[in-house]
């Protein structure tokens, strides 16, 4: 599996924003490039026919020939650059949204462990900061582009009006360009710093207000975390754009000397050398014309930058969600039953890099229509359990099998179909997801035999009301209900339930299930009615040092 990079490293972009903007997947990209051209042509056009007339002299009156070819002229590029600026909006859009759904399918597929360790507040902060650095940048970076296609041009029509003119661009551009490259990859490593240091005052932040209540609560902690962390990490992140800043502001200075270097050259040395009044003063109207311009190459090259950056962090945490990817199941057809289902020697690492296993090894065989009680103190690895068994978490070692034959990993998602789960941290959804009708009906009735009034849940909508966290796990497991799946996960589902609703599981639910043919698989703190009525009991047993034992009982 791939790891992330070090604090102080720049990841390496693999594909490049102005690829991701004008590449195959764009749909737009022929209509794109051929208003880009368009307005670039139109451009030097403007400037070749201004310069000749300009050249030229107006003492004969106006010229009505040059100018209706000038307003012409102007037209088509007042509507090239109109179609740009949409087009430019419609190819920003296109590429956030493939780099959202390839994301999204990223983290769906990967190995659960994997994105545990990434942290969803990390992926959501880097989906978000990517994204909007990609929106900001494009329009910059497509007239860019066109600016850039513009000064090629007039290159060429330099290159026709004076070769010696166009020497001194083409040597004094490349130096320049070699400088300011030299001096923006100098800068890379400053700017990466400076990102992670930002990074590093948004969890802060992100503590702050996942803490509110324990700092409002606890002065000394919430001094403690604004001076000492939050204040100065807001300090380091400011000393460090800073440096950042003045790093970069190196490669600006060298493009601009270059640039004014080319202009003196231009308007001061070369037409030394060139007889015709006429082209001396063409080119030096448009080396004019260049200082107008480029003002809009500088402010899109940290913003290219900047996107460039972002695309390659997002680039490599995609690799690392792909490298733990399980499959998406779609060559196997979900399992509707089973005969059996057993863990064999499975253990757990909770490294996300593998390494020592903190679960296991633990073998658990059951067959459909048991009860099977997972018992132990916090700390025991009762969660861990449930999901390996379940197939949230692939084992480090050992085997899974279903009907006897070991599952392999293209199984994961036929595998899981079997089962339907309410976990501690299982999260309420705030509408009906690949609920039918049928379901959502079945639904309705379920809350309401679990004590819950139909009323609070009558729309999608009012399942974003602020159920208790008790209310919560009654509507999840009215959803698991629903389903009617094979197998039943159950994680510690008495936690801060009335007697109402423990009486009402332990004497109609689980013997219901039961006598359906339904395996229920339940973690409890203790022994008690649950467990006396399991037809076997699993006994998690933390060691201190080493992995969790476990104890079997029928």
């Amino acid at each position: 599996m791939k790891t992330m990079s070090p604090a102080n490293t720049p990841a390496t972009p693999t594909t490049s924003f102005i690829t991701l903007l004008l590449g195959r997947h764009n749909r737009n990209r022929v209509y794109l490039l051929a208003w880009l051209l368009a307005a670039a042509l139109s451009s030097v056009a403007t400037i070749a026919l201004v310069t000749s007339t300009v050249a030229g002299g107006t003492e004969n009156g106006v010229d009505f020939q040059s100018l209706g070819m000038f307003l012409i002229i102007a037209a088509v590029l007042i509507y090239s650059q109109f179609n740009v600026t949409g087009l430019t909006v419609d190819t920003c859009e296109t590429a956030v949204e493939i780099q959202r759904r390839e994301f999204a399918l990223a983290i769906r597929y990967a190995d659960l462990k994997t994105v545990e360790a990434l942290s969803t507040t990390k992926l959501y902060g880097l989906l978000n900061r990517t994204t909007a650095i990609l929106t900001e940048a494009g329009p910059p970076v497509i007239f860019a582009l066109i600016t850039g296609g513009v000064t090629t041009c007039i290159g060429l029509y330099t290159l026709y009006l004076s070769p010696l003119t166009f020497i001194v661009i083409i040597v004094t551009v490349a130096a320049t360009a070699f400088v300011a490259r030299y001096y923006i990859e100098s800068a890379a490593p400053d700017v990466y710093k400076a990102q992670v240091t930002e990074r590093t005052y948004m969890n802060l932040f992100i503590q702050l207000l996942d803490g509110l209540k324990e700092v409002k609560l606890n002065g000394r902690a919430g001094d403690d975390l604004q001076t000492n962390y939050i204040s100065a990490a807001a300090a380091k992140t400011h000393a460090e754009k800073d440096s950042a800043s003045r790093t970069s502001s190196k490669a600006y200075m060298t493009i601009y000397v270059g640039f004014y270097v080319l202009v003196s050259a231009i308007v001061f040395a070369v037409p030394q050398y060139i007889d015709s009044a006429e082209t001396v003063s063409k080119i030096t109207y448009i080396a004019i014309f260049q200082i107008a311009t480029l003002n809009i190459v500088l402010r899109a090259i940290p913003m290219l930058s900047r996107a460039n950056q972002a695309l390659a962090e997002l680039e490599q945490v995609k690799a690392t969600l792909r490298d733990a990817r399980q499959g998406d199941g779609a060559d196997v057809a979900a399992l509707a039953s089973f005969k059996s289902i057993a863990l064999e020697d499975c253990t757990v690492s909770f490294d996300p890099r593998g390494g020592v296993p903190g679960f296991g090894p633990v073998s658990v065989k059951f067959e459909p229509g048991q009860i099977i009680a997972v018992n132990g103190p916090n700390g025991s690895g009762k969660t861990t359990l449930l999901r390996l068994i379940c197939g949230l978490v692939h084992p480090g070692s050992g085997r899974l099998l279903v009907d006897g034959e070991e599952l392999h990993e293209n199984q994961g998602s036929a595998y899981r179909s079997l089962f339907a789960a309410v976990f501690l941290d299982s999260h309420l959804f705030d509408r009906f997801y690949g609920v039918s009708e049928e379901e959502k009906q079945a639904f309705y009735e379920t809350v309401v035999e679990l004590g819950i009034d139909e009323g609070l849940v009558a729309t999608a909508a009012d399942l974003k009301r602020h159920f208790s966290p008790a209310q919560k796990r009654r509507l999840m497991l009215a959803f698991a209900l629903v389903q009617k799946r094979p197998v039943l996960i159950l994680d510690d589902i008495e936690a801060g339930q009335d007697e109402w609703f423990t009486n009402k599981l332990h004497n109609d639910i689980l013997p219901r299930l039961k006598q359906a043919g339904t395996t229920v698989v339940l973690a409890v703190h203790r022994e008690g009615a649950l467990t006396e009525m399991a037809d076997q009991i699993i006994n998690l047993r933390p060691q201190p040092a080493g992995p969790t034992q476990t104890e079997n009982s029928l």
